[in-house]
C-alpha cells in the first residue's frame, strides 16, 4: 500500500548563538502543478543537545504518520517523510543520529559552487540554488503557509529579505538575509523546498513520462 502522504523535513542545525530550525513541508499535488504546504515550524531552544533534535524528529515522524504499520494484509505508511539535514559542519555526526534511529535521513552541504552533486543519499548543493528555489516558489505561488502557523510573519518576512549580493571588488555572489535579519529561520525551510522540488518533483517528472509513452 502506498502512502497517501509526503512531507519533506527540512532541518537547519544551529550553533551556539542559533537556534536549530525544523521546516515540514506537504508536498500537494502532481508536477506540474504542485503546490507546497508548510505545515510546520519550529525552532529549537538555544543550548540544546543534538540528540535531543533527534529525538524531537522521531517523534515528528510518528505524528507525521511515517513509522511503518504492520497489519495482516502487510506493512505500509501513512505518510512519507523525508529528512532532509544541513550536513555542513556538525552535520554528519546528527545524521549518524538519525541513521541510528532509522530515519534514513538524506544530507545536504552547502557550498559556494555553481552546481549540485549527488552521492547516494548526500547532495552538494550552492547556497543560491536553495535561495533560487525559494524565489520561484514564492513568484509562482506555490508556497502555501497553513494558517495560524506560529512564525509564519517571521518567516515570509525573512524569505523576502534572503537577497543575492554580488561583491563588486571579486563578482562573488553571496546569498544571505538582509541586515537585521537571520537566514537560520529561511534554510530549513529552503532545503525542504530544494529536496521537494529538485529531487521529489524530478523523479516524479520522470515517472509521468516513462507512463505517458509506456
Amino acid at each position: 500500500m502506498a502512502a497517501s502522504r509526503h512531507y519533506v523535513v527540512g532541518v537547519d542545525l544551529g550553533q551556539s548563538q542559533d537556534h536549530s530550525v525544523v521546516a515540514v513541508v506537504e508536498i500537494v499535488g502532481r508536477r506540474p502543478h504542485e503546490e507546497h504546504h508548510l505545515v510546520h515550524y519550529q525552532q529549537m531552544p538555544l543550548g540544546g543537545h543534538y540528540s535531543e533534535l533527534a529525538d524531537h524528529l522521531v517523534l515528528l515522524r510518528r505524528k507525521l504518520g511515517g513509522e511503518l504499520i504492520s497489519t495482516e494484509r502487510g506493512a505500509y505508511r501513512e505518510a512519507k517523510v523525508d529528512f532532509v539535514v544541513d550536513a555542513t559542519g556538525l552535520g554528519q555526526v546528527v545524521l549518524e543520529m538519525l541513521e541510528a534511529q532509522g530515519l534514513a535521513p538524506v544530507g545536504i552541504t552547502i557550498t559556494g559552487g555553481e552546481r549540485f552533486h549527488r552521492n547516494g543519499r548526500h547532495f552538494s548543493v550552492p547556497k543560491k540554488d536553495i535561495a533560487d528555489t525559494i524565489q520561484v516558489d514564492l513568484e509562482q505561488r506555490r508556497l502555501r503557509i497553513v494558517p495560524g502557523l506560529p512564525h509564519a510573519g517571521v518567516l515570509l518576512d525573512e524569505a523576502r529579505s534572503f537577497v543575492r549580493t554580488v561583491t563588486r571588488t571579486t563578482g562573488h555572489e553571496t546569498f544571505e538575509a538582509t541586515r537585521g535579519k537571520h537566514d537560520d529561520m529561511i534554510l530549513a525551510l529552503g532545503l525542504a523546498l530544494w529536496y521537494a522540488n529538485r529531487v521529489v518533483g524530478w523523479a516524479q517528472g520522470a515517472r509521468n513520462v516513462r507512463a505517458h509513452w509506456g
